[in-house]
């Protein structure tokens, strides 16, 4: 879902301002759909992608290097403490994550993990250094840590648990 309060004004205006070799795709639908087509039509590192069938989001979204979860730091506490499908479609992908550091229980998964980055984003500085910073190197060493996450996760070991408690 394209809307503000996702952060997308904040990484649009990063982007915008930063080498044209670092690339942001917006995937999906949503009132800031029109805006982020006109940046796209202004800056050649930023891409807009309509929404797709979930069935293939996997799939477009492995062709990324970094997941982004970003939600404006003034939330409600379902939105603090939520773990939405979007992080594990980014760990199914392999994809590093990451998350707004208001996002309490997605900062402590990345952090305890080590499966990606947790940032302020009302630190617009912040962000524009991990961007200018980030490279593939650094990304490579996080998604061995990804794999090792994905492998701890899914259905099939939460099924045991359960199992084991109801039986």
């Amino acid at each position: 879902i394209l809307e503000e309060y996702r952060g997308i004004i904040t990484l649009l205006n990063t982007f915008a301002n930063t080498a044209p070799n670092k690339h942001i795709v917006f995937m999906g639908y949503g009132s800031l759909e029109g805006h982020i087509k006109r940046m796209t039509k202004q800056y050649s590192n930023i891409h807009f992608q309509p929404a797709v069938i979930p069935s293939e989001i996997i799939e477009y979204t492995s062709g990324a290097d970094i997941g982004v979860f970003f939600i404006e730091s003034d939330l409600c506490l379902s939105y603090q403490y939520s773990l939405p499908n979007k992080f594990g479609e980014y760990i199914l992908a392999g994809l590093p994550v990451l998350v707004s550091s208001s996002l309490s229980y997605l900062t402590e998964i990345v952090n305890d993990n080590k499966c990606g980055w947790s940032l302020n984003t009302d630190d617009n500085t912040a962000l524009s250094n991990f961007v200018s910073s980030i490279n593939k190197d650094s990304i490579e060493l996080i998604k061995i840590k990804v794999n090792r996450y994905d492998n701890t996760i899914g259905w099939e070991l939460e099924e045991q648990k359960l199992s084991h408690i109801y039986t």
